[in-house]
């Protein structure tokens, strides 16, 4: 592409941003709304920039912005946010405040991009209140273009397969990284099944990962089932608390560890940031799922003989 070309459409992810500063992803409504997206959860305090470079040479000068948002307290607009560009040191363009005005998820017209930003490299989400500002994706628009509705429009734009990548074939899947998932697929690989664990989360343990901290407790393994706290008691000093956090309930897991023990596990094969949101079936039976993949968009298809929900919200 030749210097200072403008871009005839371009769609950017945010959960996708190289640099996410201090945005987060959440993905626990892609099944409601399609995407995941970015949230500016600052507790009242705004987060640094998530920052993605724009393409090589390329220039989107000219071209209208669309940003997918949506104002979560209406009419309130507690999760403000602007977007910039810039050369990497200046801020060459800025947006008008976004995140207020509708209650629903939408394509808001953010403006035309001045010609100041032809020597933009990188656009960035630029928190202004630290109260959960939310951004689906950007799309820079030539004249007449329209910002992508569904995802097989997104995924043309974005140059995705279009069918479902083969992840393999396996004896058990488990949907879902938490306490429940994570005892469930170790001890399917122990006993030698081929196993498949799939984690929307880039963390496991669910409600005992640092994301949560909430540590186990209750008389787990007692009655007929003296065994079934052992697994649990594995991970839980595996993951090596580092520090209390305040009380008994809550600590500071190691993930980097907890991790660690589930890839040494010879017949595990562990999906992290990737959520199921369908599944194929043989008659009445499941044979495959399929999922994607949080941060890139791309569709999966894991295939089984026998299948474990374990996320807690019957996603599969």
């Amino acid at each position: 592409m030749l210097p200072g070309v403008l871009l005839a459409a371009l769609l950017l992810e945010a959960e996708s941003f190289a640099t996410p500063g201090g945005w987060v992803v959440d993905q626990q409504f892609m099944d409601v709304m399609g995407s995941p997206y970015m949230l500016a959860h600052g507790l009242g305090r705004p987060v640094d920039d998530a920052v993605c470079d724009l393409p090589s040479g390329a220039s989107v000068a000219g071209s209208r912005l669309w940003v997918r948002t949506r104002d979560w307290v209406h009419p309130h607009g507690p999760g403000r946010f602007t977007v910039r560009l810039s050369d990497g040191a200046d801020v060459l363009w800025e947006s008008g405040e976004l995140g207020v005005g509708d209650p629903e998820w939408r394509w808001v017209d953010a403006g035309v991009v001045g010609d100041a930003a032809s020597a933009a490299k990188a656009v960035a989400l630029h928190d202004l209140t630290g109260f959960e500002g939310r951004v689906d994706a950007l799309f820079f628009a030539s004249a007449g273009e329209r910002p992508p509705e569904t995802h097989e429009e997104r995924r043309r734009l974005l140059g995705l397969p279009e069918r479902p990548v083969d992840a393999g074939e396996y004896d058990f899947v488990v949907v879902g990284g938490g306490y429940a998932g994570v005892c469930a697929a170790v001890s399917a690989a122990r006993d030698g099944a081929k196993v498949a664990l799939v984690q929307d989360r880039p963390v496991v343990g669910g409600n005992a990962s640092s994301e949560v901290r909430v540590s186990p407790e209750g008389k787990m393994g007692c009655g007929p089932f003296p065994l079934l706290r052992e697994l649990v008691d594995e991970f839980r000093r595996v993951s090596r608390p580092s520090k209390p956090a305040g009380s008994r309930f809550r600590y500071e897991p190691n993930d980097d560890a907890a991790l660690a023990w589930l890839r040494a596990e010879t017949n595990l094969t562990l999906f992290l940031s990737t959520r199921v949101v369908g599944a194929e079936k043989d008659g009445e039976r499941i044979c495959a799922v399929l999922a994607r993949e949080v941060k890139t968009g791309r569709d999966l298809r894991m295939a089984g003989r026998f299948f474990a929900d374990c996320t807690g919200d019957a996603t599969l």
